[in-house]
């Protein structure tokens, strides 16, 4: 398995590794996909702002990856 160089997003120091994981450079929370990210984005386009990850319904794994909860009937 191939070793996977972190990313790091250098005003906060977070670091993360995975292809579908993003970081929000406003509240420095990282998701584990684009899905999760903007679940936790609130507001119009012109004054969008981050909601609390935990008050998005996501939950946060061992990596402290956000994620979105799964659908009901999956």
């Amino acid at each position: 398995m191939p070793i996977r160089t972190p990313f790091v997003h250098p005003p906060c120091g977070r670091q993360w590794s995975g292809q579908r994981a993003e970081h929000c450079p406003a509240c420095h929370e990282t998701f584990a996909s684009t899905r999760a990210g903007d679940a936790h984005r609130t507001g119009p386009h012109n004054a969008r702002r981050c909601l609390p990850p935990a008050t998005a319904a996501l939950w946060q794994d061992a990596r402290g990856l956000w994620h979105r909860k799964p659908y009901p009937d999956l």
